[in-house]
Parts: structure tokens; sequence; C-alpha cells
């Protein structure tokens, strides 16, 4: 479970496509792990917002749009990580 969320942590700062789809998969396929350490609506809103990154347009990777998305789901996770 920790290396979940340390891989999670590490991807803050590489704000592109590819990582938003590494943090989804890592999301929907350790979902019940991650149930039991976050509310559900908590994750339920953090997973459908890296699925929308994810699914996207990789051509809207740059956009300030994209940047200021990937950012405040990362820091709305790290909060919760650093509150347990």
């Amino acid at each position: 479970m920790n290396n979940i969320l340390e891989e999670i942590k590490d991807l803050k700062n590489d704000v592109t496509h590819r990582s938003a789809l590494r943090i989804f998969n890592l999301l929907d396929n350790n979902r019940d792990k991650l149930l039991t350490r976050f509310e559900p609506d908590f994750f339920k809103n953090l997973h459908s917002g890296f699925e929308s990154l994810a699914y996207g347009s990789p051509a809207n990777s740059g956009s300030a749009d994209f940047k200021n998305q990937y950012s405040k789901l990362i820091e709305m996770f790290l909060y919760r990580v650093n509150r347990m």
C-alpha cells in the first residue's frame, strides 16, 4: 500500500499525460486497497479526475487547464495522505 502512495507522490512534479495515465491505473488497479484508506466519495472524485486527464487528448497535456487540474488532484491526494 505504501508503495502505491509513494509512487503517486513521486509523480507530483511530472505533469504529463503519461503520469496521469499511470496514476489512474494505480487507482483503478488498487481500488479495494485504497478504499480502506480513503472515504468512498473522495476516492471517486480522485479516480474520475485522473480518468478525465488520462483519457483526454495527449495533445492537451501541455495546456494550463490540464496542469491546473493535475496539480489540484495531486494536492488533494497529498493533503489526505498527510492526514493519515
